[in-house]
């Protein structure tokens, strides 16, 4: 059976002009008519462009595709294959951790706003910290950051498991500082490079209440006094400077809120 090229299209669904490129990298070679003015597919071109249809969706381009058919094809198979396996196992790898993150966003977002003025103790996974400006209350300074590491934190894969993370000045009149805060279980999965600009923050017990930040202007580093309070009332010595981790923005019933919640280092009792 021989069919023109409008005919092998409509059997294949896709487009006349996606045949000719196939012809074109030499993945398919259609017969011609006597006269030359018309292509001419057989059935067994249509066994080829469904393979070729086929393992397009293996992420193998429609050269290699050609190439593959004419020579040493069974190996260059199994090599198409076990590359693609690599690419899945890296996914699937990936797709894990960042279910694992969107569960934790979740528990964040839902014990937050329960726990607002409320104290409780937690461990804090040991982390990545990258430094990108300072500020003092809700005045904040220029962002700064090495190419490097802005490419790191702003790239797709990486963002999502990232938090801005404040460490409070240790006094009143000094600037609180800044940083982009990533688990160090993440940055090792994702196989983030060390730098120079990254500090890492050992596991930590931490005393810990969520604030809610308000209005922009309203923030202020006052807001560790009730954790220092409730320490000395109930035992705990802090350990450390004082953080908080952002956890998110946006309006609710009409007012802006911003939940952080606050972490001060302490020793277990």
């Amino acid at each position: 059976m021989k069919y023109r090229i409008g005919d092998m299209a409509e059997l294949l669904n896709i487009s006349s002009d996606l045949i000719r490129y196939y012809e074109k990298c030499g993945a398919v070679r259609p017969g011609r008519t006597e006269n030359n003015n018309y292509r001419v597919y057989t059935t067994i071109d249509f066994f080829t462009l469904e393979e070729i249809l086929n393992y397009k969706q293996w992420d193998i381009g429609v050269r290699e595709i050609g190439e593959m058919l004419e020579d040493d094809y069974s190996n260059k198979l199994v090599n198409c294959f076990s590359e693609y396996r690599r690419k899945l196992d890296h996914e699937m790898e990936y797709s894990v951790m960042k279910r694992r993150r969107a569960d934790e966003k979740i528990w964040l977002e839902e014990n937050s706003r329960m726990n607002i003025e409320n104290f409780f103790v937690r461990k804090i996974p040991a982390s990545y910290r990258y430094h990108f400006f300072n500020a003092k209350n809700d005045d904040y300074g220029v962002v700064f950051m090495a190419d490097a590491t802005r490419k790191m934190i702003f790239d797709g894969r990486n963002i999502v498991f990232t938090d801005p993370f404040i460490i409070f000045s240790e006094t009143k009149e000094g600037e609180d500082e800044w940083f982009f805060s990533i688990e160090k279980s993440y940055a090792d999965e994702l196989h983030i490079p060390d730098s120079d600009d990254r500090i890492l923050i050992p596991e930590n017990c931490c005393l810990c209440t969520v604030i809610d930040m308000g209005e922009i202007g309203e923030f202020s580093d006052a807001c560790t006094d009730s954790v220092i309070e409730y320490a000395g009332e109930h035992g705990y010595q802090i350990t450390g400077r004082i953080g908080g981790r952002l956890i998110s923005r946006g309006k609710n019933q009409g007012c802006f809120h911003r939940l952080m919640e606050i972490e001060a280092p302490i020793q277990e009792r």
